[in-house]
């Protein structure tokens, strides 16, 4: 009788700490999923802040000094005389780069002023596509990157 109640114990013994095992496995692959309401808040003060922010709000210095941005990409683009308008807004300039097939431009200014500063949070991707009328197609102007801590 002995024998059978050592064996019984050992089988509750080995189930419990299976269950424990399997719980923690369960739990510890967690997948993070952004809400909703934050995703359409933060992507909403992205194109708000390209669309509200004017090219000469940007200059730290002279208005006609080009090496007075406060971004490198715009004074390369003053210097070589493809920012002729700063009273643009920096979604119209990139709207006008993407006129002008100078993406690499585009992606340049979208890394400084949004993704070096962490306006986007850790966790989330990032992704501008541009709808062309004239085509009726969307264009992506900035690739898809995920966004890491």
């Amino acid at each position: 009788m002995k024998k059978k109640a050592y064996i019984y114990t050992l089988d509750v013994i080995i189930a419990i700490v299976i269950l424990i095992v399997g719980l923690i496995v369960l739990y510890s692959f967690h997948i993070y999923a952004p809400q909703k309401e934050k995703t359409t808040s933060i992507s909403q003060d992205i194109v708000g802040l390209l669309h509200e922010t004017k090219i000469y709000e940007l200059r730290l210095g002279s208005p006609t000094e080009c090496n007075s941005y406060s971004y490198s990409t715009l004074d390369e683009l003053c210097v070589s005389g493809d920012l002729f308008n700063d009273r643009i807004s920096v979604l119209e300039l990139l709207g006008q780069l993407y006129h002008e097939n100078q993406r690499e431009m585009i992606e340049r200014i979208v890394d400084e002023m949004i993704i070096q500063p962490r306006i986007v949070p850790p966790g989330y991707k990032l992704e501008i596509i541009l709808f062309d009328p004239g085509t009726d197609s969307y264009e992506q102007l900035y690739p898809l990157v995920e966004v890491t801590g």
